[in-house]
C-alpha cells in the first residue's frame, strides 16, 4: 500500500511511475487475500509510455545489472567513473552531467525518495533504475540519449519499521561511497554546482 500511494504522489514528476491495480482476490469462494498488480519496467513500458522501440533501449538497475545494449551499460560505467573524479563546480563539467542525464529527473528523483524517506535507496544504495533511447530521434524529446529515471519499489519508507521516520536526516545518512551502486555519490558531487544547487533546493 506504501509503493500504491507513493507512485501517485509521484505522478506529474520528471519520473516513469508504476500504474497499479489493487484487487482482493477469492478461490472457490474462499477468501485468498489483497493483491495489487502493477506494471513491469522493462523495455516495453518504456515504449509505451516514452514511444522509444523496445530495441532500442537500455535500462540500468543499481549501477550494475543492464538490459539491453552492451555499449550503452559501458557508456554509463565510463560516465560514472569520470564524474566520481570530475570537479562539478566548473560549468563544462556541469554541462556534460546535464547533456548526459535529465537533470530534472534526476532532482525529482533525489526530492521524492527524501521526502517519502526511502530508507532503501538514497541510503542504502539499492532501488533505482535508469533508462536511455539506443537511438537519437529529433522528433522524440524521450529519444535524445539521456539517462532518465523510473521510481519502483518505495515499500521501505513513510515511517516503515521505524528506519524510515520523518525524522530521520536522509541526506546526513545518504551513502557516499562513489560506487556505482551509490546514486547519491552523484547527488553529492553535483551539489557542489552552485546552479544545481540552487535549482534543487528550489525544486
Amino acid at each position: 500500500f506504501r509503493d500504491d500511494l507513493n507512485q501517485s504522489l509521484a505522478e506529474g514528476l520528471s519520473l516513469g511511475t508504476q500504474a497499479k491495480q489493487d484487487y482482493i482476490v477469492f478461490l472457490d469462494g474462499e477468501f485468498w487475500g489483497t493483491y495489487s498488480m502493477q506494471e513491469k519496467l522493462d523495455e516495453n513500458y518504456i515504449e509505451s509510455h516514452y514511444h522509444v522501440p523496445a530495441n532500442q533501449v537500455t535500462t540500468v538497475k543499481n549501477g550494475y545489472e543492464y538490459e539491453g545494449h552492451e555499449a550503452s551499460f559501458n557508456d554509463f560505467k565510463q560516465f560514472w567513473s569520470w564524474a566520481m573524479s570530475a570537479d562539478m563546480s566548473n560549468a563544462s563539467n556541469y554541462s556534460r552531467v546535464c547533456d548526459t542525464i535529465d537533470i530534472q529527473g534526476f532532482m525529482d528523483f533525489v526530492a521524492f525518495e527524501s521526502y517519502i524517506v526511502n530508507w532503501d535507496c538514497m541510503i542504502n544504495s539499492n532501488n533505482w533504475m535508469i533508462w536511455r533511447a539506443d537511438e537519437k530521434d529529433a522528433s522524440n524529446a524521450y529519444a535524445d540519449g539521456k539517462w532518465r529515471f523510473l521510481l519502483f519499489d518505495t515499500e521501505y519508507s513513510s515511517g516503515y519499521d521505524g528506519q524510515c521516520s520523518f525524522r530521520r536526516d536522509c541526506f546526513k545518512d545518504m551513502d557516499r561511497s562513489g560506487k556505482t551502486t551509490s546514486i547519491s555519490s552523484l547527488f553529492f558531487k553535483l551539489m557542489n554546482n552552485q546552479e544545481f544547487k540552487q535549482q534543487f533546493q528550489s525544486r
